[in-house]
């Protein structure tokens, strides 16, 4: 029934889809993709028209969701705000703003804009993708095995036990030295988003046309 103290159907979390069915007083009736019916109140959800018109895809509306993740736990294979590996972060922050990417950090790396990172990181921009892993030598490829999202200054936020920001900067209290010594390289991918194969948003998406 649409009301706040019937059956639980299923919870929800941030970028869940459901097809609509009508509306019922505060509460939208939704389906499943199993057929499963239920209604969702208005107050923590909209139709997806409202949702991708006030929509904003920039760099700071794009860490602004990031943060809101700090403190998730990392779950391998995770892709919700339950739980997150470092590429699952990547791709639910980016899928909450109708972006999607390839969905592991090796993928990840090998898309957008490829940048060798300057020793000052002046070259690295606010919301570029970092990546990390074996760097490469004469007899093989470098190895992507981590990723996060640069947040200028030498800080990222990248899900590692949960998430949260790191620095590559030694003086600076959340100095991650691991991952700084195994720092790779960096990507840009906003300006490739439906230009490149790989990157779209799902209205240009086949899977969710």
């Amino acid at each position: 029934k649409p009301d706040g103290k019937s059956q639980t159907v299923s919870d929800v979390v941030a970028g869940n889809r459901l097809k609509w069915e009508g509306s019922k007083g505060h509460f939208y009736k939704v389906s499943y993709p199993d057929g499963r019916k239920a209604y969702i109140s208005k107050s923590i959800s909209q139709p997806e028209t409202k949702w991708r018109a006030s929509l904003k895809q920039d760099v700071e509306s794009i860490i602004a969701t990031a943060y809101s993740m700090m403190g998730v736990p990392y779950l391998w294979a995770g892709t919700s705000s339950k739980g997150v590996d470092c590429s699952g972060l990547v791709r639910t922050v980016l899928f909450m703003h109708d972006i999607i990417i390839p969905r592991d950090a090796s993928q990840q790396a090998y898309v957008g804009e490829h940048i060798e990172i300057a020793p000052d990181f002046a070259n690295v921009q606010r919301g570029d993708l970092v990546f990390f892993g074996r760097k490469a030598t004469p007899e093989r490829k470098e190895g992507v095995s981590h990723v996060g999202i640069y947040l200028g200054n030498k800080q990222f936020i990248h899900a590692l036990g949960d998430v949260h920001i790191s620095s590559m900067n030694s003086v600076d209290k959340n100095y991650d030295e691991f991952n700084t010594k195994r720092l790779l390289f960096a990507v840009r991918f906003l300006p490739y988003i439906n230009k490149e194969k790989g990157m779209n948003t799902t209205d240009n998406n086949p899977y969710y046309k």
